[in-house]
């Protein structure tokens, strides 16, 4: 399943900042379900804290 224009908020972990607010075009992903987004989000970014999607559009 694809979900495009996906926004969401994060921490850098490393220096302790943020929040901060990025975008992906497309992310291939398991389910529509809130968590499996993030967990895609967590693992393409491993140095991220605190993600948080605010709205992702379904495919």
């Amino acid at each position: 399943m694809t979900v495009k224009n996906v926004k969401y908020s994060y921490y850098d972990s490393k220096y302790l900042l943020g929040p901060f607010v990025d975008f992906e075009a497309e992310l291939e992903v398991p389910s529509f379900d809130y968590d499996d987004v993030v967990e895609v989000l967590k693992k393409k970014y491993p140095k991220l804290s605190k993600i948080k999607v605010m709205s992702f559009k379904r495919d």
